[in-house]
Order: structure tokens, then sequence, then C-alpha cells
């Protein structure tokens, strides 16, 4: 007997605006821009809104500040080339992601977009005096 499936991971899926979830984003997002520019190369700023559509255009313009420098020569409004000497900085040289990292990330991303499609727009959780208002309706229940 032969059998084939799919095994589910049992990890939490950080919320979207959790600090593991921005961490991660600000990792990729440095390492998109250093992988771009690393052999002498050119990014314009639309590329990288491009790639990260959901990260502010602060935080993708504050990573772009700390590894390049916006040269203002060129028909298109110019474009990013890496600082001289610039090296990747540890936290962001350390990326340990494995694949069920990726995965996961890319499930929050699906599950925020189905949101979104649904008209859900804001998320809430029940905490303090309505969470414990919850608890004794339940219990007043039993």
């Amino acid at each position: 007997l032969y059998v084939a499936g799919q095994s589910h991971p049992f990890q939490r899926v950080p919320a979207p605006t959790s600090k593991e979830h921005t961490a991660y984003i600000r990792r990729h997002c440095m390492s998109f821009i250093y992988n771009r520019l690393k052999n002498g190369g050119q990014l314009q700023t639309h590329e990288v809104f491009d790639e990260f559509p959901e990260t502010s255009e602060a935080i993708i313009r504050r990573q772009l500040k700390d590894c390049a420098q916006f040269q203002r020569e060129g028909g298109e409004g110019g474009h990013w080339t890496l600082k001289d000497g610039f090296e990747m900085p540890k936290e962001y040289a350390d990326i340990n992601d494995t694949p069920e990292t990726s995965c996961m990330y890319e499930s929050l991303r699906a599950g925020q977009l189905r949101l979104k499609n649904m008209g859900i727009t804001r998320l809430t959780t029940l905490e303090g005096y309505y969470s414990t208002a919850v608890q004794e309706i339940l219990k007043d229940r039993n």
C-alpha cells in the first residue's frame, strides 16, 4: 500500500502587523535591494514598490537610504546604486528562513488578501472587560 499526502505544519502564523511580520518584511526587502545592487546594478524605486506592495513607502525608502545612494542622472528620474563600501548588516545577512517560514508568511499574505476581498479591513480582539464578560456569559450558559 502506497500513500501520498501533505502534512500540515503546526506553526503559529503571525498577525499582519506583528513584530515578527515586520522584521521578516524588512529582512527580505533589504535582501532584495542588496542582491539587485551588489554587482554594480541599478535599481529604481518603483521596482521595490512593485516587489513589496504591502510595505509602506517610508519603510522602503529607509531601507534604500541605508544601503544605497540616489543618482539623479538618467532619463527615468534617476536610480539607486550601492553605497561605496557597504556591507550587509549582520541582522540581515544571517537570514535563516526555512521553506516553512516562507510558506507561513505567504499563507499570511493569502489570508490578508482573502479578508480584503471579502470586505474585512479591520480586525479586533476581545480584551480586558469584554473578554471577561464573554467568559461569564459562557459560564452562565453551562
